[in-house]
C-alpha cells in the first residue's frame, strides 16, 4: 500500500512540474486527447490569447475554437500521427469574446499508453499578417500610381526621359520614342539602357555644336553644379524645319542624383513670335510715318491748353481782385461801432458779396469742375444759419417779383456740422433764386417754400460727435413748372427749359449743372419732382458729419492796436507785403492793423525784394502776379539768397483758383497759399501758424491811454508787476479755499488793470475767473485757474526781461 501511495504522490509531483513548466513558457501551449476530442490541459499564455480559464477548455473540444467539424479535426489528427507526429500550418481561432485569433501552430503527436496526445504550440500572427497585408496594399499603391504616371507621362506632347546619376535612360514616355526615331541628338530606338549624355557628347557633324552643349548642361545638373539648363535648337523633321525647347532639371528638386530630360515643340511659338515681330515692325514703320504728324498735334493741343490755363487764371485774378476789396472792406466795416440794424444790413450786403462772386465763377467752376479738379472741404457750419442767412439775402428780390419766401428748419437739426459752407451756399442760391424767378412776375401770388428738414428715420438721441446724419433740403415753388421732356435735359450744360425760357428769365443753363455736380461731390443728390403749370421742387438730399465739441473755454478774440514799427521789429513780427494793386493794399494793411500787426508794403517783387534785404522782417505775403518781378520770382530770389536757419516764412496771396497753383508756389519756395478774397479769419489762423506768438503783454495799449514817455511807461508797468504778484496770490489763496465770490472780486480788480498794460490774454482769463466765481461755478474755476497762472506766469516774466534791459 505504501508503495502505491509513493507512486502516485511521485505523479502528482511530477504533474505539477510539468504544468509549472508549461506555464512559463512564452508559447501558447495546448494539449488534446485523441481518443475524447477535448482538451486536457493547456497553459496560462494559452488561456490569455483565447481568454479562458483552463477549466472552460476542458469541456471544450478543439473543433469549437477552429469552426472545423470534428470528424474532419479527427482525420487531420490521424493523419498527423501516421506521418510521423510532426506538423506546422496557421489557423483561425476563436477567442472566448467571439473575436478571431490568427496563429501559426506547430502539431506533434505523442503516444501515451494505449493513446495518442495531439499538442499544440501556438504564437500570434495577427501582427504579421496585418503587416503583410500593408505592404502588399502599399506595393499595389505605387504599382497604380506608377501605371499612372506611366500613362500621363504618355500623354504629354513633350519628350521626357528619365536619367540616372550617371545620365543612363531609365525610361522615356511615348512622345520621346517618335521623337528619338528621327533625331534626339543620334539616340534612336527605345533608348532605355544607353547613356544619354554620352550619346550627345559622341555628336559629329553640323549638329555636334549643338549635342555637345546639350551634353554639358545635363552634366551640370547630374553633378548638382547648376540647378537646371534649357536651350533652343532647330533640326529638320519630318515635316520640315522645327524648333525645340530643351529643358534639363532634377529628378528630385533641389538634389542630385538623376534628371530629368524634356525637348518640347516650340515651333508653333517660335512662328507666333516671329509674326508679332514682323507685325511690330510694320507697326512701327507706320507710327514713324505719323510720328511728325502725331507730334504737331500735341504741340498744337499743349499750346490750346496753356492758352486756355492762361484765360482761366487771368479771368480768375482779374474778377477776384476787385472783389477782394469789396469783401475786405466789408469785414473791416463789421469791426467798427455799427448799430444792430446797421450790422445786419452790412452782415447781407457780404452775403450778397459772396453770392455775388460765387454767380462769376460759375463759369470757372463749370471748367474747373469737368476737368476734376474741385475740392470740397469739411470745416465747421452752421446749416441752419447759412440758410437763414441765404433766404434773408434773396427777401428783397421775392418781395420784387411779389413771391412770399418761407423758411423751415427741423429743430432737431444739429447746430454745427461739417461741410463746405461756400459750395452749400453756392446751390442753395442758385436753387431758390431760380425758384424765385420761375414762380414770380404772375398774375396770383408767387410761393416759395425753402424745407430743411431731417429724414423719417431720424438719428436716435445721444449720437456720439462725428456721426453722419442725412438731411434734406428741398426748394419748393409754384411756378410755371416742366413737363417731362424738360426734366430730362434739365441738368444738362447750357440747357434751360426752351428757347422762350431763355428768352423770358435768361441765363446760361449751367447753375443747376454746377449744382448737382457739387452735390455729388459732398457726397449727396439733387432731385426734381415737376408737374408742368403746378410748380417744381428740387430735393437736396446730403450726409453730414456732426462737428465735434469744442474743449475747454476758449478766449475770446479782441482786438489789438498794432505795435510801433520798431516794437513788432524787436518782437519778431514785422510783417512785408508786396502787392500792385492800391485797393488790395489798402485792404491787407487795415487787416493787418485790425489784427495787431504792423506792416510794411512794396508795389512789386523789385521793391519787396530790397525792402526785405535790409533786414527785420518776420513773414512776407506776396501777390503772385505783380509787374517788374512776380511773387513765384520773388520768393526764389528770397531763397537763394537765404541760409536754412534763417528762413522766413512766405505766403501767397493770389486770385487763381486753378489746380496746380498751390504746388507751383511751393516749389518757387513758399510756404503757405492764401486764397482771395482774403477773409479775416483765414488770414489771422495764418499769421498764428507762422509767426512767433505774440508778446505777453502790447505796450502800444498802454501808450494809447498816456503817451509814449517810457520813464511813465516803466512805473506803470512795475506797478503793475508789484499788484499782479499780490493780488495773483489773493486770488489762488481764495480758490484753494473754495471761495468763488471772493475770486470774482480779485480778478475784477486784475482785469481792468491787465487790460490797461497791454496784458490782453491775461485780461480775459481774470473775465473768465470773474463770471464763473459771480455764479459760484467752483468746477468752471477749477478748470480755468492753471490757464491763469500760466498766463500771469508769462507776463511776469515778460516784465522781469524788460526790467532788465533796462
Amino acid at each position: 500500500m505504501n508503495t502505491i501511495a509513493n507512486r502516485r504522490r511521485d505523479r502528482l509531483q511530477e504533474l505539477e512540474r510539468f504544468r509549472g513548466a508549461l506555464d512559463a513558457t512564452a508559447d501558447a501551449i495546448m494539449l488534446v486527447d485523441r481518443a475524447s476530442m477535448r482538451f486536457i490541459d493547456a497553459n496560462a499564455t494559452a488561456c490569455a490569447l483565447l481568454g479562458y480559464t483552463r477549466d472552460e477548455l476542458f469541456v471544450l473540444g478543439p473543433s469549437q475554437l477552429c469552426s472545423i467539424p470534428e470528424v474532419s479535426l479527427a482525420r487531420v489528427y490521424d493523419a498527423l500521427i501516421a506521418g510521423g507526429g510532426r506538423g506546422l500550418t496557421e489557423a483561425s481561432l476563436l477567442c472566448k469574446d467571439g473575436s478571431g485569433l490568427q496563429v501559426e501552430m506547430q502539431r506533434h503527436a505523442v503516444a501515451d499508453g494505449d493513446g495518442w496526445i495531439i499538442v499544440f504550440l501556438m504564437r500570434d500572427i495577427g501582427e504579421r499578417i496585418q503587416a503583410q497585408l500593408d505592404l502588399n496594399n502599399h506595393t499595389q499603391m505605387l504599382l497604380d500610381e506608377a501605371t499612372r504616371q506611366a500613362a500621363i507621362l504618355d500623354a504629354l506632347p513633350a519628350h521626357i526621359a528619365m536619367l540616372d546619376a550617371q545620365g543612363t535612360v531609365l525610361s522615356l514616355n511615348a512622345s520621346w520614342r517618335r521623337f528619338g526615331e528621327h533625331h534626339a541628338f543620334g539616340m534612336t530606338g527605345d533608348g532605355v539602357g544607353l547613356n544619354y549624355a554620352e550619346i550627345c557628347a559622341g555628336v559629329k557633324g553640323e549638329s555636334a555644336a549643338l549635342a555637345h552643349r546639350a551634353s554639358a548642361g545635363i552634366r551640370s545638373v547630374l553633378d548638382g553644379a547648376a540647378p537646371c539648363f534649357s536651350m533652343e535648337y532647330a533640326c529638320l523633321g519630318r515635316q520640315g524645319l522645327c524648333w525645340f525647347l530643351m529643358q534639363v532639371s532634377p529628378l528630385l528638386a533641389g538634389q542630385p542624383g538623376g534628371a530629368v530630360v524634356m525637348h518640347i515643340d516650340v515651333t508653333a511659338e517660335r512662328g507666333a513670335k516671329e509674326e508679332i515681330l514682323r507685325l511690330n515692325a510694320s507697326l512701327e514703320q507706320r507710327v514713324g510715318e505719323r510720328t511728325v504728324d502725331l507730334e504737331q498735334a500735341r504741340a498744337d493741343a499743349d499750346a490750346a491748353n496753356r492758352a486756355k490755363s492762361d484765360f482761366l487764371a487771368v479771368m480768375s485774378h482779374e474778377i477776384r481782385t476787385p472783389m477782394n476789396g469789396v469783401i475786405g472792406m466789408i469785414e473791416l466795416l463789421q469791426q467798427t461801432g455799427l448799430a444792430a440794424s446797421q450790422l445786419e444790413m452790412v452782415e447781407l450786403i457780404r452775403e450778397s458779396a459772396f453770392s455775388l462772386l460765387a454767380v462769376i465763377e460759375d463759369i470757372l467752376d463749370f471748367s474747373k469742375i469737368e476737368a476734376g479738379r474741385v475740392e470740397i472741404e469739411a470745416a465747421p457750419l452752421a446749416l441752419v444759419e447759412l440758410v437763414g442767412k441765404i433766404c434773408r439775402m434773396l427777401e428783397p428780390l421775392a418781395t420784387e417779383q411779389g413771391v412770399r419766401l418761407t423758411l423751415v428748419a427741423d429743430p432737431g437739426i444739429p447746430a454745427t456740422l461739417l461741410g463746405d459752407e461756400a459750395r452749400l451756399r453756392q446751390v442753395l442760391v442758385n436753387l431758390i433764386s431760380n425758384a424765385i424767378k420761375f414762380s414770380g412776375g404772375a398774375a396770383r401770388r408767387g410761393e416759395v417754400t425753402v424745407q430743411l428738414l431731417r429724414p423719417a428715420e431720424a438719428e436716435a438721441e445721444g449720437q456720439a460727435p462725428g456721426d453722419t446724419i442725412t438731411l434734406d433740403l428741398r426748394v419748393a415753388d409754384n411756378g410755371i413748372g416742366m413737363d417731362d421732356a424738360t426734366q430730362d435735359r434739365l441738368f444738362n450744360a447750357f440747357s434751360q427749359g426752351d428757347a422762350s425760357t431763355t428768352r423770358r428769365f435768361g441765363g446760361t443753363g449751367l447753375g443747376l449743372v454746377i449744382s448737382r455736380r457739387l452735390v455729388e461731390l459732398m457726397g449727396g443728390s439733387l432731385a426734381c419732382r415737376s408737374v408742368f403749370g403746378h410748380g417744381a421742387e428740387f430735393i437736396v438730399h446730403l450726409p453730414l458729419m456732426r462737428a465735434p465739441a469744442t474743449a475747454g473755454r476758449p478766449l475770446a478774440a479782441l482786438p489789438l492796436p498794432p505795435p510801433s514799427r520798431s516794437q513788432a521789429a524787436r518782437d519778431g513780427r514785422l510783417i512785408l507785403v508786396a502787392e500792385d494793386n492800391v485797393i488790395n493794399q489798402r485792404v491787407i494793411l487795415l487787416q493787418l492793423s485790425l489784427l495787431g500787426f504792423a506792416a510794411d508794403v512794396a508795389d512789386n517783387g523789385l521793391l519787396a525784394l530790397d525792402r526785405w534785404r535790409g533786414g527785420g522782417y518776420a513773414l512776407l505775403l506776396c501777390d503772385l502776379h505783380m509787374p517788374e518781378m512776380d511773387g513765384y520770382e520773388l520768393s526764389a530770389a528770397i531763397r537763394a539768397e537765404q541760409s536754412e536757419d534763417q528762413r522766413m516764412p512766405i505766403l501767397a496771396l493770389t486770385a487763381s483758383t486753378l489746380k496746380g497753383e498751390a504746388e507751383r508756389c511751393q516749389a518757387a519756395g513758399m510756404d503757405d497759399y492764401l486764397s482771395k478774397p482774403l477773409q479775416l479769419a483765414v488770414l489771422k489762423a495764418a499769421l498764428e501758424k507762422w509767426l512767433p506768438p505774440p508778446a505777453a503783454v502790447n505796450v502800444a495799449v498802454l501808450e494809447q491811454l498816456i503817451g509814449n514817455d517810457q520813464g511813465v511807461i516803466d512805473e506803470f508797468l512795475s506797478a503793475f508787476r508789484v499788484s499782479l504778484r499780490d493780488q495773483g496770490g489773493k486770488l489762488v489763496e481764495a480758490q484753494n479755499d473754495d471761495k468763488p465770490a471772493l475770486v470774482a472780486g480779485y480778478a475784477h480788480q486784475m482785469k481792468s488793470s491787465a487790460r490797461s498794460v497791454g496784458a490782453m490774454a491775461l485780461g480775459e482769463w481774470c473775465a473768465q475767473m470773474e463770471a464763473a466765481g459771480n455764479t459760484g461755478d467752483i468746477l468752471a474755476l477749477a478748470g480755468l485757474l492753471p490757464g491763469f497762472v500760466a498766463e500771469a506766469a508769462l507776463v511776469d516774466a515778460w516784465l522781469h526781461a524788460r526790467a532788465a534791459a533796462g
